[in-house]
């Protein structure tokens, strides 16, 4: 089957799932007039991240919604994305030999919603669910593919639909309450304040690379050593002035660490001492995980030269302390 065949296929496959809801839920069962986004759907939209722990290993698991514009609406076709990733680890914290299951069919796929559904509020207090399908997005569709499901958010914490009597096979089977394990939101950094320092072996000792942010300001400095240990024989050198600007969240695949977010940061050069103009701009990432700070792997064509051109995962051979 071909790809454009196969998608198609998909969205044929889907909106007839979502038909489905809507012909035995509760609510409207017409998809006429405009749609509503009700409140309790709509704060669905965001990435959201989640450790499932089984045994000595674990998996992290991310998915995120995007806005939703066209729906619920019952009997309708929503029509959004749904980003999906899971990574698997050899430890039980989800952050020591993080590697992605690419099994489970990574990257974007649609998502249906329907009916807002009452649940008891034994969850977080939540009180409103909302008639959810997923899909997931593998080789071809398939009928295994679609379940029944309800979903659920509060400012910090999504859910979905406790499956442990009622598995969401059939929408006989929905789940009627919310499981009670959550996934946490995932949000831009935004404040990275502070002074961060690393400590390099070079060919004639060690380098100490201290990075001093405040308030949209960066100043790096660097202190040569003749040790290899960046304790003796210091001199220093102020290497760089920036300004910065911290921006979106970017979702990065767990292997370091399990850090599955960092946030897009731009900053332009404000001396004449590094070897380029005044105003040139360089564009990565930045993430903070306990009290160090990562930057992107600007490796390849990620190279950070544009924003288009921004790295999108995590250098996890390189990260810098934390300075009290």
């Amino acid at each position: 089957m071909s790809s454009n065949s196969m998608k198609r296929y998909q969205i044929v496959f889907l909106a007839g799932a979502v038909l489905a809801l809507a012909a035995c839920g509760g609510g409207t069962t017409t998809g006429t007039g405009t749609a509503t986004v009700t409140a309790a759907a709509n704060k669905i939209v965001g990435s959201w991240a989640r450790c499932n722990v089984t045994g000595a290993t674990s998996n992290k698991v991310v998915t995120g919604f995007g806005a939703i514009s066209a729906g619920p609406i019952a009997g309708g076709f929503n029509g959004q994305k749904m980003s999906s990733q899971i990574t698997n680890f050899t430890d039980p914290t989800c952050q020591v030999g993080g590697a992605l299951d690419t099994s489970q069919g990574i990257g974007t796929h649609l998502f249906l919603l329907g009916s807002g559904v009452t649940v008891d509020g034994t969850v977080a207090g939540i009180t409103e669910a909302t008639q959810y399908s997923g899909h997931d997005s593998g080789t071809s569709p398939s009928a295994s593919s679609v379940d029944f499901d309800i979903i659920a958010a509060n400012a910090t914490q999504l859910f979905f639909g406790d499956k442990s009597t009622n598995t969401g096979t059939t929408l006989a089977l929905q789940p009627t309450q919310i499981e009670t394990a959550a996934y946490t939101k995932q949000v831009a950094l935004s404040s990275i304040d502070g002074t961060w320092s690393s400590c390099f072996v070079t060919n004639t000792g060690s380098l100490q690379a201290d990075i001093v942010l405040n308030n949209g300001v960066r100043t790096d400095t660097h202190f040569t050593f003749g040790s290899t240990d960046c304790t003796t024989g210091m001199a220093t050198q102020v290497i760089g002035t920036f300004t910065y600007t911290l921006g979106e969240l970017v979702v990065t695949d767990g292997t370091t660490l399990g850090i599955t977010a960092a946030t897009k940061w731009a900053f332009t050069q404000t001396n004449a001492d590094l070897g380029g103009a005044i105003g040139n701009k360089e564009f990565d990432i930045v993430a903070i995980k306990a009290n160090k700070m990562f930057f992107g792997d600007s490796d390849g064509a990620n190279d950070g030269s544009t924003d288009a051109k921004s790295p999108t995962q995590i250098d996890g051979a390189i990260s810098f302390d934390k300075i009290p």
